[in-house]
C-alpha cells in the first residue's frame, strides 16, 4: 500500500511537469518515467492535459464606453449562489451605477433572462448611484438577476449574472405575510 501512495505521488509530481511514459520492459516491469525508454518499446505517451480554468469568479462589473461616459453596473445584491430564505417570496436586489450622473431610467433589472417592470428605489452620492428594486411575491427555485443599462434600445453596459437559490417554506398559504 505504501508503495502505490508512493507510485500515484509521483505520478501527480510527474504530471504537473509535462509528458510522462509508461511502458513494459522484457521481464515484465512497469516503467514510468518523464524521459522515453532508451530501447524500443512499445510506449504509452501521456502528454499534459490543458490548463484548469482559473477558480477565481469573474469580474462583477463590465463596462463598455457609451456616447457620454464610461458606465460601470454592479451588482450587490443577492450575491451570486446565495440561499434566500423568504416564505412570503420577497426579494430585494440592489445594484450600483457609476458614475451617479448616469440617468437611471436607462437601467434595466433581468429576472430569469425576462425584463423586472419594477422601478427601483434611489440614493445618489457623489460618485455613484445605487438602486434597490423589492419584488415579490417570486416562485420558490433558481433564479438568475442581472442589471443592463440600455442606451437606445442597446445593451451598453452589464452586470454579472447572479444566480439565487429562494427557499419559501409555506408557498400555499400566502397570507402568512408574517414569517
Amino acid at each position: 500500500m505504501r508503495w502505490l501512495t508512493i507510485i500515484v505521488f509521483g505520478l501527480t509530481v510527474t504530471c504537473q511537469a509535462g509528458t510522462i511514459y509508461q511502458w513494459r520492459d522484457q521481464n515484465g516491469q512497469w516503467h514510468i518515467s518523464d524521459q522515453p525508454p532508451n530501447t524500443p518499446h512499445q510506449v504509452r505517451h501521456y502528454a499534459p492535459s490543458s490548463p484548469s480554468p482559473p477558480l477565481t469568479q469573474p469580474s462583477q462589473t463590465t463596462t463598455q464606453p457609451t456616447s457620454q461616459a464610461n458606465v460601470a453596473l454592479t451588482l450587490v445584491h443577492p450575491s451570486d449562489g446565495a440561499t434566500l430564505r423568504s416564505n412570503p417570496g420577497k426579494v430585494s436586489v440592489k445594484a450600483i451605477l457609476a458614475p451617479a450622473a448616469s440617468p437611471s431610467d436607462h437601467v434595466q433589472l433581468m429576472m430569469d433572462g425576462k425584463p423586472v417592470q419594477v422601478h427601483p428605489e434611489q440614493t445618489r452620492s457623489a460618485s455613484q448611484l445605487t438602486l434597490q428594486w423589492h419584488l415579490g411575491p417570486i416562485d420558490r427555485g433558481t433564479h438568475h438577476f442581472q442589471v443592463h443599462y440600455l442606451e437606445s434600445g442597446k445593451v451598453i453596459a452589464s452586470s454579472s449574472e447572479h444566480q439565487v437559490y429562494l427557499h419559501r417554506a409555506h408557498v400555499n398559504q400566502p397570507h402568512r405575510t408574517h414569517d
